[in-house]
């Protein structure tokens, strides 16, 4: 943190130690000579001159907490600010020196304070050097470290919560799950599992996902063994069944991380069965294939915006199913997930999507369809994928529209959040923000030709709530009410986990 004097003579720095410690030096830029300031090494940083030069103020630990300073260079003096009893981190000092800004944290969360800069509040203190000694290392056989351990991810990588959901549809019924996922320390392991339960048909299923991140490229796999339940329009009597979905995929990914931006490429095999369950009608159906994708993302995020603006995610996927593959069927899919987010004053965001898929060269007929319609429990922000043949559109019964072909468009306006940032004294639950959009919809599958008077139209509502669990994992619940006007249009409200997009 390198800041020149008002006389420009000198510069103050900060500097790490060998003991992992920092040290505050001043150099004179004429004659280069360096002098350390006299005072235990600690975790300084953001070190400020005074407007008369006289002092320099600067942040430090070397009693505890993180608090602001004051040293004298002449007097070779150090004293604390007695009128600032806050944890303070970065600072800046009003031109004619009068005011303080820094950042501090209280139960709030970091926000910007400002306190008076005067001599009359600095108490002159002598903290003890023997809590931060200087350090004595010296490079040599005689500083091996004896009880030294290979790095092991296995503990710290254990469950360490489990977190219960709720949802409710309305031909599913009442559907229970259960969360869980970790990391390691050095993030080169990651995984997620879900289980979930459905209590008035007994069905129950499980997800699990696992990243290593400790070569380059990323290794992932993905396996579900979950209940899926469908609804049949064209079909007679009973038009809702439940299938068993089993499979899973296995990826290797390049992620390529500029400051601005983002992109991933990735190569994948995937496997997924289903077998009828109520009605028990039909064998095993199996589906194989590889294909590849790629990944764009330079949107942002911040505290108090509602979700993500400044920019866009495009996502484009291509697969093959081929019976050498292990596929009953051989057919291709192409999918293109489009999304743009533009900023519309203050925390105002008009939210886009476009989703887009193709499938050609089928030997099924009739099945390996695209699904359009109903709203699923399972949502979240991450991109529409290949391994899933549904696209939601609010408003409308489940696979509403079938075909080979499919075409979704979404609008979001998004209102300023309303600042929570509260919890219950400990509690692993924590508030952060409530916000609200308005939306409409717009889409339709098809097999051979369409026309714009096709196409399914919806508006709606939508409530969504930031929590943060476990002190560390942050998720978002929404609840929302739609209308489809339509051909088979619906008015539902619906409760979901995460975001639309």
């Amino acid at each position: 943190n390198p800041q020149v004097s008002p006389d420009g003579v000198n510069v103050v720095f900060v500097r790490g130690r060998m003991d992992g410690s920092r040290e505050i030096g001043i150099m004179d830029i004429g004659s280069r000579n360096i002098k350390v300031i006299d005072i235990p090494g600690a975790f300084h940083f953001s070190p400020q001159w005074t407007p008369d030069g006289g002092y320099i103020i600067f942040s430090s630990d070397m009693e505890g907490s993180q608090r602001l300073y004051a040293y004298s260079v002449q007097g070779e003096k150090l004293y604390s600010l007695g009128n600032i009893d806050a944890t303070a981190y970065e600072s800046s000092i009003w031109p004619d020196g009068s005011v303080i800004l820094f950042t501090g944290y209280s139960a709030d969360g970091f926000d910007i304070y400002a306190a008076d800069l005067s001599e009359e509040f600095f108490i002159e203190i002598h903290p003890d050097a023997e809590k931060h000694p200087e350090s004595k290392l010296e490079i040599g056989a005689e500083n091996v470290v004896k009880d030294k351990r290979r790095y092991s991810a296995f503990y710290p990588l254990l469950p360490k919560f489990w977190m219960p959901l709720a949802f409710y549809s309305s031909d599913a019924g009442w559907y229970l799950s259960a969360t869980t996922f970790n990391s390691d320390p050095l993030a080169r392991h990651s995984y997620n599992i879900m289980a979930e339960y459905y209590p008035s048909y007994g069905y129950s299923g499980v997800s699990f996902s696992y990243q290593n991140d400790l070569l380059m490229p990323s290794l992932g796999v993905r396996y579900r063994y979950i209940p899926v339940r469908r609804e049949c329009s064209n079909c007679s009597g009973n038009k809702n069944y439940w299938l068993r979905e089993q499979g899973g995929t296995a990826y290797v990914q390049q992620l390529f991380r500029r400051f601005r931006y983002s992109w991933t490429l990735g190569l994948h095999y995937s496997f997924t069965g289903y077998n009828f369950i109520d009605p028990p009608v039909g064998g095993l159906i199996e589906y194989a294939g590889a294909g590849a994708e790629v990944f764009f993302e330079n949107a942002k995020s911040y505290d108090f915006t509602p979700g993500r603006q400044d920019g866009r995610i495009i996502a484009l996927g291509f697969r093959k199913y081929d019976k050498s593959l292990g596929s009953d069927f051989a057919f291709n899919k192409a999918v293109l997930d489009y999304r743009e987010y533009l900023t519309l004053g203050r925390n105002k965001v008009l939210a886009m999507k476009m989703i887009g898929g193709f499938i050609w060269e089928s030997d099924r007929g009739g099945d390996n369809l695209f699904s359009v319609g109903g709203i699923t429990p399972r949502m979240d922000e991450t991109l529409f994928g290949l391994d899933s043949a549904y696209m939601f559109l609010r408003g409308y019964p489940y696979n509403v529209d079938v075909g080979s072909k499919a075409l979704v468009f979404s609008a979001e306006y998004r209102f300023p959040p309303l600042k929570l940032d509260a919890g219950i004294k400990t509690f692993p639950f924590f508030m952060r923000k409530l916000h609200f959009s308005v939306f409409g919809d717009y889409g339709k599958a098809w097999d051979n030709t369409v026309s714009i008077r096709d196409f399914r139209a919806s508006v709606g509502v939508e409530f969504k709530w930031d929590n943060t669990i476990i002190y560390h994992y942050n998720i978002t619940q929404s609840l929302g009410f739609v209308k489809g006007f339509s051909r088979d249009g619906i008015s539902q409200f619906y409760l979901l986990l995460g975001s639309s997009f």
